[in-house]
């Protein structure tokens, strides 16, 4: 009977990792919209409050209009300046929640904008008062509009125009007010359930796309990441590095006399010792390694965030990499003993890109095949072929 090595190498840290990718995924889609929103928001928002200025100065003196816009200018500027500041630099990509964070300030700088409309504005004249209702219920809902797929920007642009207008209509003369102020908390409602629902869709086509980008970055077999996930993993590893002078190393490793054990006991069995080694690779890293699978029997892993000891640091994994052969692999009825080639290379020593480490790395490895076989993984072993296999008595 076969014992199955588990495909999925998905460890608890894997799978936080996962779950901290997918979640940056909806923070920079939910970012992405924000940023779009705002230049047309910012144009029709002045167009609006000029028009609503004018018919202001029929009950209110210019003087108190001034100040409003100029209480409403410096919000705007700053509003455009988070803008500015993150479209222009690229911090999107990098941080997109501390970008998300910092749009959630400018949705509420921009609620904050027409507050005072129902603090100072709201003069006892029901045709203006049913005006000013209907004009902040509007911006209220184009907002809501726009941020519906983010409800925490949404509220916060929506509550600072339409909470102070309740008091104000529940304090008017007439039912139509009354009724009017009593019938916000529904709208609240009503837009808080639509724009949970919105987000909701959001995530789930972010999560998708996300899947079937993870998808295309990972090994069937092994389930751990393939060369080219390993190279868009590596992108962010190497520019930290650069900009903290740190070292990356890539370890290069190739099963030594794995195509003689598929010819001798086939390609399915192969395929379970990929995955069994695949396992033990996987269990035995740490949150700073990241493992790929390059091709065939050969397997990666990138060493990130190294400081002046790195050498110590990197002898160290290579030590735990050999424990790992320390015990053989049982595959039904086959044990099988096997050894592996080693190649290192870091940066900025002997390389500056993900494809040149790669490459030197495999050199190197290549080049320690040739001057024969590494340190045997026991000493029993010092004289045993590359790969050896037996079929286990029962």
């Amino acid at each position: 009977m076969s014992s199955q090595a588990p495909k999925g190498l998905n460890s608890a840290s894997e799978a936080r990792r996962t779950a901290r990718l997918l979640a940056e995924a909806v923070a920079r889609e939910q970012a992405e919209q924000m940023l779009n929103a705002i230049p047309a928001a910012v144009a029709t928002t002045a167009i609006a409050m000029l028009a609503t200025g004018w018919l202001l100065r029929a009950h209110y003196p210019w003087r108190a209009i001034a100040a409003w816009f100029a209480f409403v200018l410096p919000l705007y500027a700053i509003r455009l300046a988070i803008w500015f500041v993150i479209k222009r630099n690229g911090r999107l990509e990098a941080c997109p929640h501390a970008c998300l964070r910092a749009l959630y300030v400018s949705a509420a700088l921009a609620g904050l904008s027409w507050t005072a409309l129902p603090i100072r504005f709201f003069p006892a004249d029901p045709a203006f008062e049913l005006f000013l209702t209907a004009l902040l219920l509007g911006v209220a809902s184009a907002a809501m509009a726009a941020l519906s797929p983010v409800p925490v920007a949404a509220m916060l642009y929506m509550l600072p125009i339409i909470a102070p207008l309740i008091p104000r209509l529940l304090a008017a003369h007439g039912a139509l007010a009354h009724t009017a102020g009593w019938l916000i908390f529904v709208y609240i409602a009503y837009m808080a359930t639509v724009s949970g629902r919105m987000a909701h869709l959001l995530r789930d086509k972010v999560e998708t796309r996300f899947t079937a980008v993870q998808r295309s970055l990972s090994d069937p077999l092994t389930g751990m990441i393939n060369r080219a996930g390993l190279e868009r993993h590596c992108s962010a590893a190497l520019a930290r590095a650069r900009r903290h002078g740190l070292v990356v190393v890539v370890v290069y490793i190739d099963l030594n006399g794995f195509k003689a054990l598929n010819d001798r006991h086939g390609h399915a069995c192969g395929d379970q010792l990929l995955c069994q080694f695949a396992h033990r690779l996987n269990a035995a890293m740490r949150a700073n390694e990241r493992l790929a699978r390059i091709g065939g029997d050969e397997f990666a892993v990138v060493i990130e965030d190294l400081g002046a000891s790195w050498r110590d640091d990197v002898d160290a994994v290579v030590r735990r990499l050999n424990d790992l052969l320390r015990e053989p692999f049982r595959i039904g009825d086959v044990v099988c003993r096997i050894d592996m080639a080693l190649g290192c290379s870091s940066f900025p020593h002997d390389a500056h890109g993900m494809a040149e480490l790669l490459e030197c790395a495999d050199a190197r490895m290549y080049d320690a095949k040739l001057r024969g076989r590494p340190a045997p993984v026991s000493p029993a072993q010092a004289a045993a072929p590359a790969a050896h296999c037996s079929t286990a008595t029962k």
